[in-house]
């Protein structure tokens, strides 16, 4: 093998091939979400975690959605009605106010809590709201920062905190006009639908934040763990993420790094494996902050461990010791074996958090280096040559 690349035999067909039936197209989508009936909500991590993480499954019965192990789902949620309220009454704008955009007619109420963006902040919208605040202090405040601070403004903030914070004398209209539209939320699928006929998973983790003082919570992450019952409805429609695949050929290893609920299109592959009778080799590198409290679906691992479906799993419970520990550590310490599996032609998945993605790529980076005793750029061209091969694949968020 040559020091930069990565070679190995191509493997002999399987006698039994495993057919992809490709479905119609789906009625389905973004503007026409399917309504998914809520099955289960069911927390994962104990009362004694720093994290909210539940895991959420959905009926799609009777809808034709075809999803496959890596894709996404999009989930539309609603801002609750006391955070809408306690806007409208901070604006001291009426709920019933009749506001028409784009020949669209709603009232104040519902523009709000089902068509406009209150959780994330824009610059346009908080420019746009600053203009009708009183003595204009959100304008001098906005203008005095650089982009850094601008953009930890908007980060630790929603518009309800702009509201309290900088007063401000507005129309229904004018109100409506500058907040940007409802976005969904995008969740990997944390299920085969192969093993769960009719349902869809997800792995939710209740986003907090505190960075003001004051709790807020995320949009769909609350919704779908602390707002929903068994027998609601969520719209949701599917985002097929085809560049996060298993491989198609049954012989081929797989290595699965993935920490928080990055570890959830890892359950939906192993499902799906396991469904499949297959016999390729399976490697999970999977990290939180504690054992005890945070190992998502660790009984799932253990039996699919047990069983041999996974060969090996390695975990970084950060808070477990003195030093703190994550995924990209176990992929510099098992640098040499990582490199063996991928000379056997194995697969990469990175799914989690953009920072931990790029740590994990230059713990590989360090490994080439290190063992292969490439100079930078060599090692650099070697994870170019594994991306463009498809070999190294990212879900990074």
């Amino acid at each position: 093998t040559g020091q930069g690349t990565f070679t190995h035999q191509e493997p002999v067909p399987s006698a039994a091939s495993h057919l992809s039936v490709v479905p119609a197209a789906s009625p389905w989508s973004r503007k026409r979400p399917f309504p998914a009936l809520v099955e289960r909500v069911v927390k994962l991590t104990t009362k004694q975690s720093a994290k909210d993480v539940y895991h959420v499954e959905l009926s799609i019965e009777g809808s034709g959605l075809h999803y496959q192990p890596g894709d996404s789902l999009g989930v539309w949620a609603y801002n609750p009605a006391e955070r809408v309220a306690r806007v409208l009454s901070g604006l001291g704008i009426e709920a019933s106010a009749s506001v028409e955009i784009e020949g669209e007619r709603r009232t104040a109420h519902d523009w709000l809590s089902r068509h406009r963006e209150l959780t994330r902040l824009s610059l346009d919208a908080v420019l746009a709201y600053a203009q009708f605040t009183r003595r204009g202090r959100l304008a001098l405040l906005l203008k005095a920062m650089n982009e850094a601070e601008q953009r930890d403004f908007l980060e630790s903030r929603q518009f309800l905190d702009l509201v309290e914070e900088f007063p401000a004398s507005l129309t229904a209209g004018e109100l409506v006009g500058l907040l940007g539209p409802l976005a969904p939320r995008s969740y990997s699928i944390a299920s085969s639908l192969e093993a769960a006929d009719g349902e869809v998973h997800l792995t939710v983790a209740t986003l907090f934040s505190n960075a003001i003082g004051k709790e807020r919570r995320g949009l769909a992450s609350e919704f779908l763990n602390h707002r929903m019952q068994e027998g609601d409805e969520v719209g949701v429609f599917l985002e097929p993420n085809r560049r996060f695949r298993l491989p198609d050929d049954s012989y081929a290893p797989i290595i699965m790094v993935g920490a928080g609920t990055g570890i959830a299109p890892f359950r939906a592959f192993m499902q799906d494996l396991e469904e499949r009778g297959s016999k390729l080799d399976s490697w999970l590198i999977f990290g939180n902050p504690n054992q005890r409290h945070d190992f998502l679906y660790q009984s799932e691992w253990l039996r699919w461990r047990t069983r041999g479906l996974l060969n090996r799993i390695d975990t970084a419970f950060s808070r477990d010791q003195p030093e703190k520990r994550y995924v990209q550590h176990i992929v510099q310490e098992q640098g040499a074996e990582l490199l063996q599996w991928l000379e056997r032609g194995a697969r990469l998945y990175i799914c989690g958090a953009l920072a931990m993605g790029a740590a994990v790529e230059e713990s590989l980076k360090n490994s080439l280096m290190a063992i292969r005793g490439l100079d930078s750029q060599a090692a650099n061209d070697c994870l170019s040559g594994l991306r463009r091969e498809k070999r190294i694949l990212k879900d990074l968020y």
